[in-house]
């Protein structure tokens, strides 16, 4: 059994939150820009929402932290002796740069309760994504405060850690550049400034598999913890498409793309990053969680991944049956007697009604026996989506969402 296997045995395998799944017609991405096209209004509307949630982060990063910079610069003499009647040190300069060091240091220690409420926010946000990945028809307001009210504790919990391990990771690293600042360092503080970045790159992976995880499934606190640390090692090119992606923000201090992303940002980006997370999250869970939870369910059931259903899918030959004599008539059986499929078929029936018409003249007063009809159900025109069993939400077809 290879490693990758053996992390496969060690899912926790659960059925999401759908009533009805949603037939799709092209892959996670083609569906994620469609429907980035037909709800472009409701997601910036949810992502003005949620910049509510990150006013503590601008107060922060762009109101006290340049406030206290400025401050530092103004303190302090930094032109250094340039014979002109101007005596300042060249100290100055390098208590500047330690300073602001320190102004960071402190800026991440208060960006933990930041994060906790951007939790609040986010558990909305991811909501509300979830909801348009299942082709629902959301009330933009109204789900994402019913988001709120389902999932606060658990992205109030995981916004928190989150908070926790980029303060740490800050934490060390400006330390080390405290040490190149003050000639210090040895060489091992770049070691551990590479080592706190791929460890904050992977930190950050595993969260953001862990947050669609939390609004599919009705798991334990420790089967999320579970399944998202997996999913993240077992899904490499996903992740990467999510680095990527991410990484493009920081263009931003590339001065003319600042104000691009910014505006960006500011009108859809959180949202535009929430769906790309949800709909990379649901192929994942569609090829390697549902296929698990049908093998627990059905143990003598081979699980089937989506590929190989792709794959089969011309090649399958179904089998006609006679209802009355529960025998079946393939296609191999007809061909064997060189018979075409549909005489076959036609010859089989031809002989039951002779069978038939032969009873019937045996018995004059011969009477179909009485069978009541079953009322089928009636089939709602809409589906429905459960919402962590608290409520429904009614989803339309895609032909209506086309429209």
């Amino acid at each position: 059994m290879s490693f990758r296997e053996m992390l496969y045995t060690k899912i926790t395998p659960e059925k999401d939150l759908r009533v009805n799944a949603v037939e799709r017609k092209g892959g996670m991405i083609s569906e994620y820009f469609r429907i980035f096209k037909t709800r472009f209004i409701d997601l910036v509307l949810i992502n003005l929402i949620f910049l509510v949630f990150l006013i503590p982060f601008f107060v922060i990063f762009f109101w006290l932290v340049p406030g206290l910079v400025n401050a530092i610069n103004a303190d302090l003499n930094l032109m250094g002796n340039i014979g002109l009647g101007y005596p300042g040190l060249n100290t100055d300069t390098t208590n500047a740069e330690y300073m602001i060091l320190e102004v960071f240091e402190f800026a991440f220690l208060l960006s933990i309760p930041c994060f906790t409420v951007a939790g609040l926010g986010a558990s909305g946000l991811f909501f509300c994504a979830r909801n348009f990945m299942w082709e629902a028809n959301v009330k933009t307001l109204k789900h994402f405060f019913r988001g709120i009210k389902l999932h606060w504790w658990k992205f109030i919990l995981i916004f928190t850690l989150l908070g926790g391990f980029v303060a740490l990771f800050a934490y060390l690293i400006i330390m080390q550049l405290e040490f190149i600042v003050l000639k210090t360092e040895a060489w091992w503080s770049y070691l551990v400034i590479v080592i706190c970045a791929v460890l904050a790159l992977a930190v950050f992976v595993f969260f953001v598999n862990l947050c669609p995880l939390v609004v599919h499934y009705k798991f334990s606190f420790k089967d999320l913890i579970k399944n998202s640390s997996i999913l993240s090692i077992i899904t490499p090119l996903a992740d990467l498409i999510v680095i990527i992606a991410t990484a493009l923000l920081f263009l931003s201090f590339i001065s003319f793309m600042s104000f691009i992303i910014i505006i960006f940002m500011g009108f859809v980006g959180f949202s535009f990053y929430a769906l790309m997370y949800t709909a990379l999250a649901q192929a994942k869970y569609d090829g390697i969680i549902t296929p698990l939870y049908e093998q627990k369910i059905n143990p003598n059931k081979k699980v089937v991944t989506v590929k190989e259903v792709k794959k089969n899918k011309n090649n399958f030959t179904g089998k006609s049956y006679n209802n009355k004599t529960n025998t079946s008539v393939t296609e191999n059986s007809v061909s064997e007697k060189n018979i075409p499929a549909s005489e076959g078929r036609r010859e089989n029936n031809s002989q039951t009604n002779k069978n038939n018409s032969n009873n019937k003249n045996k018995n004059q007063n011969y009477r179909p026996p009485y069978k009541k009809k079953k009322k089928t159900a009636q089939q709602p025109s809409i589906n429905t989506v459960e919402n962590d069993g608290a409520m429904k939400i009614e989803i339309t077809n895609q032909s209506n969402d086309n429209k």
